[in-house]
């Protein structure tokens, strides 16, 4: 069937990437953390918190597994923001994420050219919009974390609020101009990552969050995030047998 050969296409290329080297890099603890960052241990929200990142739920954003719709929080934001405060605080103090959030489904767009080729196809992860309320409030917490205590390299131009690759190119032409106008001489690389968000390996994205000064009951709370996530591919009303997640990370584009 078409939707098994997606889900085991989409197996393969996770299960081709190669592993890091050296061996994974989980800290020995949740504890163990970069001594050149503040720390960033706990995290907790409040209903007004939850009710405005339902508010800026992108109009386009599909529902997940579960079913419940944008329109659906939406129209009970002012009922379910307080009980998901709640929820969400649960999870952050406990360090735990529900199962049912870890699960996503896999709409398979065709890009361009042969159809028949599964490399023309992008897939499309979709999570439950609960779920990724809560993530944009983890976002939000440990972006401003950042942020406030300088720990982003100011040569990165992408996911980070008042930058845009544009000012890369704008950064870039400026320095080889400098460099010509010096007698220089200017050579460039070009790289571009192929399936840069399904390579990351867990071990790494959690060295990362322990290097800006994630710890303690936060650190764990992403571990068990990476840990135990599934997908199955739906096509045209019927759906694959679900196989689990052991890289990469679900975009986040509510």
């Amino acid at each position: 069937m078409c939707y098994e050969w997606f889900r085991l296409s989409y197996k393969s290329i996770r299960s081709s990437l190669p592993t890091p080297n050296p061996p994974p890099l989980f800290p020995s603890s949740s504890e163990e953390q970069s001594t050149l960052a503040p720390a960033l241990s706990t995290l907790s929200c409040s209903p007004d918190e939850v009710a405005s990142v339902i508010k800026r739920l992108r109009q386009d954003i599909a529902s997940g597994p579960d079913g419940i719709s944008r329109r659906m929080l939406k129209g009970t934001s002012q009922a379910i923001c307080s009980p998901l405060s709640d929820i969400f605080n649960v999870s952050f103090s406990s360090g735990l994420v529900p199962l049912e959030w870890k699960s996503s489904r896999v709409i398979p767009v065709h890009k361009a050219d042969d159809p028949s080729d599964v490399a023309n196809y992008l897939p499309i992860s979709l999570l439950s919009l609960v779920a990724k309320v809560q993530e944009r409030i983890v976002h939000n917490a440990v972006m401003d974390h950042a942020l406030s205590n300088e720990l982003l390299s100011f040569s990165q131009y992408v996911f980070r609020p008042g930058s845009s690759t544009q000012e890369a190119i704008l950064a870039a032409t400026r320095d080889w101009h400098q460099t010509l106008e010096c007698g220089g001489n200017v050579a460039c690389v070009f790289l571009d990552l192929s399936k840069a968000f399904d390579s990351l390996p867990h071990s790494l994205i959690l060295r990362s969050l322990s290097g800006i000064g994630v710890c303690g009951k936060l650190f764990d709370w992403f571990a068990n995030y990476l840990t135990g996530r599934s997908q199955w591919v739906a096509l045209k009303r019927v759906s694959s047998a679900s196989v689990m997640v052991t890289s990469g990370v679900p975009g986040l584009n509510t």
